[in-house]
């Protein structure tokens, strides 16, 4: 009277090929799990590590099972819904371990910094100019010449502001 319900499962345990990637904005890990589907698979974080695990039948009552503890480093973001596990059609599983914004603070201040110069320099230039070839021609010329980079300036904080944003909700709101 074996009943499949009251079988016990019979596991044989794998560990699964891994490929870590580093990365600027975030790591990578790609894990091959052939066979697997979607709903086999489970993604939690916990402590500071991202625990992947599956479980798939093969034969019942023999099933094939996995688990994969990957230490999140202190410059990613620790935040479950911003790690993103995937499976693709060939079966590999890529989880993206997205970095702290702390990478875009420091772009901002670079770009800042890159402005005050080019800003200074232009000043500079302004001088040596109006020596040259007179005041009314140049004040013109550079009146332009601040339009543009000041177009430049609001297309990039444009480009940026978003992602200030989120860092200031995250800060403030917690």
């Amino acid at each position: 009277m074996g009943n499949s319900q009251s079988e016990k499962k019979i596991y044989e345990d794998f560990e699964p090929e891994c490929k870590y990637i580093t990365g600027e904005h975030q790591d990578t890990v790609d894990i091959i799990l052939r066979g697997f589907h979607r709903q086999h698979i489970k993604c939690e974080i916990e402590r500071g590590k991202v625990i992947i695990s599956g479980e798939r039948p093969l034969n019942p009552p023999r099933y094939q099972r996995f688990r994969k503890e990957i230490k999140l480093k202190s410059d990613h973001d620790h935040d479950p819904y911003k790690i993103h596990p995937l499976l693709t059609d060939r079966g590999v599983l890529v989880v993206r371990l997205p970095k702290k914004e702390i990478r875009f603070k420091k772009q901002i201040s670079r770009v800042s910094s890159k402005l005050n110069t080019t800003i200074s320099d232009l000043h500079k230039r302004e001088e040596e100019l109006l020596v040259k070839y007179g005041k009314d021609i140049m004040h013109y010329l550079f009146d332009f010449v601040k339009l543009a980079l000041a177009v430049t300036i609001l297309i990039r904080i444009y480009y940026y502001v978003p992602k200030i944003l989120e860092i200031a909700t995250r800060y403030y709101c917690k």
